[in-house]
């Protein structure tokens, strides 16, 4: 399913370009770029890269198709985490991470959900996500290491889990 991306109030350009350099097959800019002549050969230059590559993964988990192997691999390089990071926040390792990358397994559905998830968390402020992902992977990091029934009590209309 191709995607057409654009910058509102720019004019549409006579040839749209594919962006094949993003990973993704499917993705034409109709504006918002330009062809450049440089020393090494024709070049494109994008206005506002970091936006179009934030709509572009918001375009990705709001399908309803699996990710592919590709939009997989986008997600994970705009979210700046290496194989063995995001292996690591899934309970996947690093070499599954890869082989989803490669097409050569195919991605289950909590994977699937899990890493859109993980994305709009990306959405979140830097200090905020970070305060989150840290505590997130202190719990399940805890937990691994007990064997327990948690508890939880009421203070002030928040519940909190307790030791006690």
């Amino acid at each position: 399913m191709t995607s057409e991306f654009f910058i509102d109030g720019k004019a549409r350009d006579a040839q749209p370009y594919v962006y094949k350099i993003s990973g993704l097959d499917d993705v034409i800019l109709l504006n918002g770029f330009v062809r450049e002549e440089t020393d090494y050969g024709p070049g494109i230059s994008i206005d506002n890269i970091d936006n179009l590559h934030e709509a572009i993964a918001l375009r990705i988990i709001s399908m309803k198709k699996t990710l592919s192997s590709r939009d997989f691999r986008f997600l994970r390089v705009e979210m700046n985490m290496t194989q063995s990071e995001l292996g690591k926040l899934l309970g996947i390792d690093g070499q599954t991470v890869a082989r989803y990358e490669k097409g050569e397994s195919r991605i289950s559905g909590p994977v699937d959900r899990l890493l859109r998830f993980l994305f709009v968390f990306r959405l979140l402020p830097e200090e905020a996500r970070a305060e989150l992902i840290a505590k997130i992977q202190d719990t399940i990091e805890r937990d691994e290491m007990r064997d327990y029934t948690p508890r939880f009590r009421e203070e002030n209309g928040s519940w909190f889990e307790t030791c006690a």
